[in-house]
Order: structure tokens, then sequence, then C-alpha cells
């Protein structure tokens, strides 16, 4: 009974279905990827909360189904054999495959196939169901920044899902920040007032979807009730569950597991609703204020913001262990005079860096941002209406930034060429290049370095016997 496949197809499923697995386990089923041949060659892996399951084509033959060990170590040897196929045998004596790929030929240990958990890749009876595209995923990528790491808030470890009126409502935040994006889905079939996706799962997402041929289908559902009771015991309370599956050139993928059973936060009451103190900034420049005045010790510091005129905004940090203050000025336009406020430097950055990622034209974009009266919130809007900055202006920052570059490139042509000629010159007159490209390296280096380097090179010599 041989099971074939091309090696391409079978180092990639497996490779796929490694990718959930743990680095350390408590149980040997769970370091295995299940193998399933029938129609096609299927392997899955999971960590009891997340699954991932690829499908690959294989050559017509016989069923088996088996846990395969140590994947991501055959993964690597199928590799460096370098043939285009791969056989794989199930032996005779119980527990083993035959795996033969070229000159390769290893056997490895298996696992019962009835041991393997597949709870996480139960069929689910859809409640929601949409399709992501990459500009979709790349939005929730930006949200995936706010997710909290804290074990003790266990319900803030993901991104919240929510559908509203023609599209899916994106929200993550770790308590400090928060990150919001709706996502508009068309195709949106169902209900969903609201779903936890686990960080450890959003992750994967945003990784796999990256060979992604087209978009991504997610269903979210509970499992399907059993036809007949086989138990006394009280029924397990049935939680809300998803999948998200997709097509890549080589492989059907499909990613399946159980949502966080908690209640996400209320977050509208943080957002700020009114905007009557309000300012228009590149986040570009106010990215590269924050970090001029958080960078003269580890760690961020807080810093302040105060707006002056209608066109200045001054970023500034105090050192007091250091005796220090730094301030940068950045133009901008605000109807905020005389108002000072401070935040989080690392905080007001990833809030940056995020809104920057959302326009493929950075140089013109512009953010406006605006606080609550009621409490220390910052909200960050994409720039629609009266409060603008003309594109114009952006344009000619923008021109002469390119200018000044261009100018820089031609002179440093420009010694590269001089520094080439001399070269020129002195190999003409019986002088080494090469050596003196060494000489010049040498005579930059200090002393001590030099005189280290020497000895070092003197005993590599006397090790090899070049002396």
């Amino acid at each position: 009974m041989t099971i074939q496949t091309t090696s391409a197809n079978f180092r990639r499923a497996i490779a796929l279905a490694s990718k959930v697995i743990e680095r350390r386990n408590t149980h040997p089923i769970l370091e295995t990827v299940r193998v399933h041949a029938n129609g096609r060659f299927e392997v899955t892996g999971t960590d009891l909360d997340l699954s991932v399951t690829a499908s690959v084509e294989r050559e017509a033959g016989p069923a088996a189904d088996f846990a395969l060990m140590a994947p991501k170590a055959i993964v690597s040897a199928v590799s460096a054999a370098g043939d285009k196929e791969v056989r794989l045998a199930p032996t005779a004596e119980c527990g083993k495959v035959s795996i033969a790929s070229g000159a390769l030929a290893m056997t490895v240990a298996t696992l019962p196939a009835d041991d393997f958990p597949l709870d996480a890749v139960r069929e689910l009876h859809p409640e929601f169901t949409a399709t992501l595209s990459r500009e979709h995923i790349a939005a929730l990528a930006r949200v995936a920044d706010a997710i909290s790491t804290e074990e003790t808030r266990y319900y803030l470890n993901g991104v919240h899902m929510s559908a509203i009126a023609g599209a899916i409502r994106f929200d993550a935040t770790n308590g400090h920040i928060l990150y919001r994006v709706d996502v508009p889905t068309p195709d949106a079939a169902g209900t969903l007032e609201s779903a936890i996706i686990p960080r450890k799962a959003v992750r994967l997402l945003l990784d796999l979807a990256k060979s992604a041929d087209g978009g991504i289908s997610i269903v979210l559902g509970r499992i399907a009730p059993p036809n007949e009771v086989g138990s006394t015991a009280p029924d397990r309370k049935n939680l809300l569950r998803f999948s998200a599956s997709y097509e890549e050139r080589a492989a059907s993928v499909q990613i399946s597991g159980k949502t966080i059973d908690g209640m996400f936060p209320d977050v509208e009451r943080i957002i700020p609703a009114k905007r009557d103190r309000q300012c228009v900034i590149s986040p570009a420049a106010l990215r590269r204020a924050v970090a001029a005045v958080s960078g003269h010790e580890r760690g961020w510091r807080a810093v302040k913001l105060a707006f002056a005129g209608s066109d200045q905004l001054t970023v500034s940090a105090a050192y007091v262990g250091l005796g220090l203050t730094a301030a940068v000025t950045v133009p901008c336009q605000h109807t905020c005079a005389g108002f000072e406020i401070g935040f989080n430097g690392g905080y007001l950055t990833s809030i940056l860096t995020a809104a920057g990622r959302a326009d493929a034209r950075p140089q013109h974009r512009r953010h406006r941002l605006a606080r609550r009266d009621d409490a220390d919130a910052l909200r960050l809007i994409p720039t629609t209406g009266d409060l603008t900055m003309t594109d114009n202006v952006s344009a000619e920052q923008l021109r002469q930034f390119i200018e000044r570059i261009e100018r820089l490139e031609e002179e440093k042509q420009a010694f590269v060429d001089d520094i080439k000629d001399v070269y020129a010159e002195a190999k003409s007159t019986g002088f080494d290049a090469k050596t003196m490209k060494s000489i010049i390296r040498l005579r930059k280096m200090e002393k001590h370095h030099r005189d280290e380097a020497d000895a070092l090179l003197e005993t590599y010599r006397q090790a090899l016997g070049l002396v």
C-alpha cells in the first residue's frame, strides 16, 4: 500500500499543518500531524483550540489514516533529498511508515489516527458567512497590533468581530489603545453580534493569507447537534466557532478553531464623539517628532502635545534625571490654540504607524486628531470635509525632498567616480588597487583594534601552517 504525491505538495501540506503545533507539548499526539489519504492527500495539525488542514493532490491509490511524528524534520529531510516525488507506505509493523524520495529512505513512527483530536475541525452550522479580500486582510493586520497579551484579561486577547450594515467591524484593544476598522462585505449573509477571534488564530490567518490566490471565506457558527444523545451528562455549552478557508497554488487550506468565551468591553463609550478640538497633521511627521523626543533613554516617554497659533504643534518630553528637555515643532492646521495634552509616546507611535498603512500615497495622507472633553482620549480620523490641507502643499514639500536627494545622489556619484579615477591612476603607476583598499580600511581602524586584528590573523595563520 503506497501513497504517492509530488515532493512540493507533500512538503507544502505538512508545512502548513505544522504551523499550529506548539514548540512544547505535554501530550505526544499534539506533536504529530494527521495524514488522511483518500481522494487527496490531507494533513491536519492542531493545538486543541486551533487547527489547520491542508489538502493537496495525490496519485490514485489506496486510502490510509495515521498520525505522523516529527513532521518538521520530515519536511527538512525530503527537501534535502531533492527528488520530485514522495512515496509513503505504512509498514506491516504497526506504528511505522516508510518514506522514500529519490535516494532518501526513512522509517518514521506513527500514532493511531483515532487518537488525533479533531474537535476543532468539526462541521459547523453556519450563522454568519462572508468573504475577505486582500484589502480586508490588510485592514485586519492594522487592527491586530492593538491585541492585548495580558492573560488576566483574556477577553482582550483577540480581535472582536461584529456585523454592521453591509460591513464587518474589527475592534482590538489592550486597555490603553483601541483600533477599529470597518470593511465592506457585500456578500455577507447571516447575523453576527459578537465574536472574539483569538490572537494566535489572527496571527496565523494573516501569515497564511499571504499565499491566498483569491478571497478568504469565513464561517462563524456552532457545532451541529448530534442526531442522537449518547450520554446522560449535562450538555456542554455550544460556543461560537470560526472557520476560514482559501485556495492557493498548491493546496486547499482551512483554519478552524474556537472563539474566546468572554464579553468584549463596550468601547463605544470611550471613542471621542465631540470634535470641538481638531488638528490635521501628517502621521509620518508626527511619528518622527515623537521618536525624536523619546529617544534619549530606554523605553518610551510621555510626550506633551502643545498647540500654538493655528498652524503649529510642539511635541516635547522632559527627562528629569538627565536634566534634559527635547521639543520638536511640527506644521499642522488646528482649531485648539493654547491647548495641551499628554500621551504615552509608544502608544501614539503605534497609532500613527497603523494609520500610515491605510493609504498607498502617504505623502497625501492627512489625519485629524480629535479629543473628548470628558476623558483623555484621542481619535484619529481620515480628513474629509472643511478642515483639510491641500495636496499642493504636500506635493511641494515632496518635490523639495526629492530634489535635495537627487542633488546629493549626483554629488555622491561624482565622488565615487573621482575615487575610481585615483585608483586607476595609481594602478597605472604600478600600485595594486586591492592592497591600497586594504590599507585604507586599516587606517580607518583604531590602533588597538588594528593590533588585535593583526594578532588574531597571525594566530590563525600559524594554526593552518601558513607561516
